[in-house]
């Protein structure tokens, strides 16, 4: 890639998706989602973490469009809505399942 294209390009969204999941809690709120859909209770209690600290992060994903929810009784599930959130993290596991720090 020649200099010129590099300058041309917009990383605007990427550099948004990329500060939300910059937070080591909300990386492993996406490597647990990826696993499989779940509520607020089934992350606080995987994490070990306060339901007001998971929720605050769940909101900052959900914001921005990282997340999304479907509410079942008095339930709500979140799920994985953006592949590129689902790459970047997958790639991180990777990479510390390879032993790398």
């Amino acid at each position: 890639m020649h200099k010129e294209d590099i300058k041309k390009i917009d990383f605007s969204k990427e550099a948004d998706i990329l500060k939300a999941v910059g937070h080591p809690v909300r990386l492993k709120i996406v490597a647990g989602l990826m696993e499989s859909e779940c509520c607020v209770k089934d992350i606080w209690e995987c994490l070990d973490l306060p339901q007001p600290v998971i929720s605050q992060h769940l909101s900052i994903l959900k914001n921005k469009g990282l997340v999304a929810s479907k509410r079942e009784g008095n339930r709500t599930h979140y799920r994985i809505s953006n592949v590129m959130v689902a790459n970047i993290v997958a790639s991180c596991m990777k990479y510390k399942m390879g032993g790398r720090d």
